[in-house]
């Protein structure tokens, strides 16, 4: 696990931790920076777990981007599924079962991009990434990232005057 990318993201994480634990949440482990003479140079956030999260609180509903896992408990797969789509991003979701048709249930209704299934941020350079809904913009990778950063435009040229055929 690496640093984040700069200290003012550093600091976002750990206030968005915070806000969390103030919600409501539990934490379970981190949530902290990590110092020490290994750490000097860098913004490194300690792997956080934080339990018992509600849908309505703000880690629960935002993109975080940092060492941070919420776990909230649910009891039938529609309400696991429901509580991945609640939220307006959906860049990627993961997955754990030993059912083949559990899996490919969620991989169809879960709203993200990306849905890994047993495996986690597993992504080869030649799988299209990338997000639905309030996260991501088109798709980077694989062939599809071609159609991501080409702009297409059409010209007419009339060597005539025009005959409309219609």
């Amino acid at each position: 696990m690496g640093a984040l990318i700069s200290e003012a993201h550093l600091d976002k994480v750990h206030s968005l931790v915070q806000a969390g634990i103030k919600a409501g949440a539990r934490l379970v482990c981190g949530g902290h920076r990590l110092t020490g003479a290994q750490y000097e140079g860098g913004y490194f956030y300690a792997p956080t777990v934080l339990a018992d999260v509600a849908p309505d609180n703000l880690v629960f509903c935002e993109e975080i981007f940092g060492p941070v896992v919420t776990v909230t408990p649910f009891k039938t797969d529609d309400e696991a599924i429901d509580l991945a789509n609640v939220t307006e991003y959906g860049l990627a979701a993961g997955v754990w079962t030993a059912s083949l048709q559990r899996s490919l249930r969620c991989v169809r209704e879960i709203q993200a991009g990306y849905v890994w299934v047993n495996t986690y941020n597993n992504t080869p350079v030649e799988v299209p990434f990338g997000g639905q809904k309030g996260s991501g913009f088109g798709r980077d990778c694989g062939t599809q990232a071609i159609e991501t950063y080409t702009t297409w435009k059409s010209a007419m040229l009339a060597t005539a005057p025009f005959q409309p055929y219609y």
